[in-house]
């Protein structure tokens, strides 16, 4: 199959876009602390840290539904990979139930337990029922997308208009059931990505289009100057929500921020990936070990923050935090990759060695 320069660079650029976002999503968490609603409370403030959490809570996780949303248009409706859903789903829930239940297992639970131990109530509800998985909830957001996009897929392709209208009917939704239900299988974070993983999919099918290329023309520092500018709005506005239109107002932002960030995130990053060799060393061992550094990031720190909440400034502890749990989960990727159930149990491919001729 060929293709344009620009075609083919971006698809070869997704797999930096996703290694950035990962790396985004653990800079989030290592920042996220000192917010004051996450593992405790923090001894020293740092609110600097509170706002650039915040902003990165609206771009970076849904870079990656945009993302999927971009490559599932290429890879089924452009390629035709995925004929049937049977096999479709079951590919997904080895990719994505099956990492779920190991890592939740044998990683999530007993650091939940030893760290901030629940009841056995509160741990059936958190992650059977998958009300609050940790990050895990990402994996099950994911999988139900698919679920929901398969069949529409082509219904999809043909009524944009009307595709918009279902998944802005379905974002809006979760602010009208929430008060009611729980967040069961994490419905509310499916309800909240649909939207995102939808502008992938016509980013894709419309990249020959004069808005798409319009999009792809605009420099890095404006989009981001821009997406900051229009977040530091809505930090500020949120003071003042006990004020029915300013909630409203601030709602409406929020989809702004998620969807215009993922937009934005992609193509910020699709420019960086432009400047690195693909066949950079780092870039290749990084790219290969993300998702597990994804899986198994944020129980590290845990740990840090245990030891060295108030032992050590914020404004160190932050950085150290972010680089130690990066080189540690990439390790502890490396080693689980190596052996072939483990491989399986985390949903990706086994590194086999090249036999020496």
């Amino acid at each position: 199959m060929k293709y344009s320069s620009l075609k083919y660079d971006e698809l070869q650029g997704c797999a930096f876009v996703k290694t950035g976002l990962m790396m985004l999503v653990l800079i989030y968490h290592s920042l996220l602390f000192w917010g004051g609603e996450w593992f405790g409370k923090p001894i020293d403030s740092a609110p600097e840290f509170d706002f650039l959490s915040q902003w990165l809570n609206t771009f970076h996780i849904f870079g990656f539904s945009f993302v999927s949303g971009y490559l599932f248009y290429f890879l089924k409706i452009e390629n035709g990979k995925y004929p049937h859903f049977g096999s479709f789903i079951a590919g997904k829930a080895k990719r994505l139930l099956i990492p779920y239940f190991f890592v939740l297992t044998v990683w999530v639970i007993p650091f939940q337990q030893l760290f901030l131990p629940i009841n056995a109530k509160k741990l059936f509800e958190k992650y059977i029922l998958a009300t609050a998985p940790s990050q895990l909830w990402f994996l099950l957001m994911l999988f139900t997308v698919f679920v929901v996009f398969f069949p529409l897929s082509n219904f999809l392709k043909k009524h944009t208009v009307l595709g918009l209208l279902i998944f802005l009917l379905a974002y809006f939704s979760e602010k009208v059931l929430s008060p009611y239900i729980p967040n069961l299988f994490c419905i509310f974070r499916t309800l909240n990505h649909l939207i995102v993983f939808w502008l992938g999919f016509k980013y894709r099918q419309f990249k020959d289009t004069k808005i798409v290329n319009f999009i792809r023309k605009i420099p890095a520092p404006l989009f981001l100057l821009s997406h900051l500018g229009l977040f530091t709005l809505r930090f500020f506005l949120v003071a003042y929500n006990d004020i029915a239109i300013i909630q409203l107002l601030n709602y409406g932002l929020l989809l702004l921020l998620r969807a215009g960030g993922a937009i934005m995130i992609f193509n910020v990053l699709q420019k960086v990936s432009a400047k690195v060799p693909a066949e950079c060393p780092l870039f290749k061992c990084v790219s290969k070990c993300g998702m597990p550094i994804y899986l198994f990031h944020q129980q590290l720190i845990y740990v840090f923050l245990y030891f060295l909440n108030g032992v050590i400034h914020p404004h160190l502890l932050a950085p150290i935090i972010a680089v130690c749990v990066f080189l540690i989960s990439t390790v502890l990727s490396l080693i689980l990759l190596k052996f072939k159930t483990t491989s399986f149990l985390i949903g990706e491919k086994y590194i086999t060695r090249k036999k020496s001729e």
